[in-house]
């Protein structure tokens, strides 16, 4: 999703230093969390929006090797509880992920300070956990969705992040999500988003992914196919963006914590929209959306 660092949602950006690579503990209160700030997916019209740039480094981390958790927030469409899981293991693990190498961090920053020295390689798929938030209404904000992740983190329900964790949240049929004047499945709102919050220094990156069933409002604009190929679509842009810019949501200007971006296009996956491949494994085929490469100046 394309990040407007002139945006309200980025003047309310709340910045605290990054802390060490320890796991999240069970005595962190909501209080502690420090709110970032989403990008979304808009909906589209439907044709594809390829357009030609070049991402540049701006010295913030990346995911080395994703470790995705796929987070059932109530009651989801039948086949994302079913076969999600099989999707993240297959996207992780392919050559339609592991490209994304060549956003490695061991190159300079725009600014010429020095890159964080990482390797991008395949992921990993942590399993599928079913949670019963507090926050039970048709109608969410991001700020109520980070309060529960975090929530859900120090109970044990979810398990804890690391410096590779990626929470990847799946709602159920009938909400809402709100991201500052922008809502979820709406004309002119967004089909997801990723971002990020600090607890007591430590950074948890996480995608937002509502439902894409008949009615949804994103069963139009966020995809073709069935249901479950807008899901894997969508999914696929916040997945690959999460990987190589996983901090945009704390970054309020064009320098770290932001990784790879294009000040004029956005993320490497804004810049591909509606440009879509199949990826198959493991028996199965899947919809999966293209993302720029710098490497051979095209989506891939």
């Amino acid at each position: 999703m394309r990040a407007s660092f002139m945006s309200a949602a980025a003047a309310l950006l709340l910045l605290a230093a990054c802390g060490g690579t320890e796991d999240l503990s069970a005595d962190q209160t909501d209080e502690t969390i420090e709110h970032g700030a989403g990008h979304p997916l808009p909906l589209s019209t439907g044709e594809a929006k390829t357009r030609a740039g070049r991402v540049r480094y701006y010295g913030g981390p990346v995911l080395e090797q994703a470790k995705v958790v796929a987070v059932l927030w109530g009651q989801v469409d039948s086949q994302v509880g079913a076969h999600i899981g099989n999707f993240y293991k297959a996207m992780v693990g392919s050559a339609a992920f592991s490209w994304l190498k060549e956003y490695d961090t061991t190159v300079a920053a725009v600014d010429g300070s020095p890159g964080t020295g990482q390797h991008i390689g395949r992921g990993s798929f942590a399993g599928a956990v079913q949670i019963s938030p507090r926050a039970h209404g048709k109608s969410l904000t991001d700020a109520q969705i980070e309060k529960e992740l975090s929530a859900q983190i120090r109970a044990g329900v979810l398990p804890a992040a690391d410096d590779n964790t990626l929470y990847m949240i799946h709602f159920a049929p009938g909400i809402r999500i709100r991201l500052g004047s922008s809502h979820s499945c709406t004309a002119g709102g967004f089909c997801g988003y990723h971002s990020a919050f600090r607890v007591r220094g430590k950074s948890i990156a996480y995608a937002v992914l509502p439902d894409m069933g008949a009615g949804s409002g994103c069963d139009v604009g966020c995809g073709s196919g069935q249901a479950f190929d807008r899901v894997t679509s969508v999914a696929s842009h916040e997945l690959a963006e999460a990987t190589t810019d996983p901090e945009v949501g704390l970054a309020s200007k064009l320098a770290a914590p932001l990784a790879w971006y294009d000040s004029s296009g956005g993320e490497i996956g804004d810049l591909c929209v509606g440009s879509t491949v199949h990826l198959r494994a493991g028996g199965a085929t899947y919809l999966i959306q293209k993302e720029w490469s710098n490497a051979a100046g095209a989506c891939r």
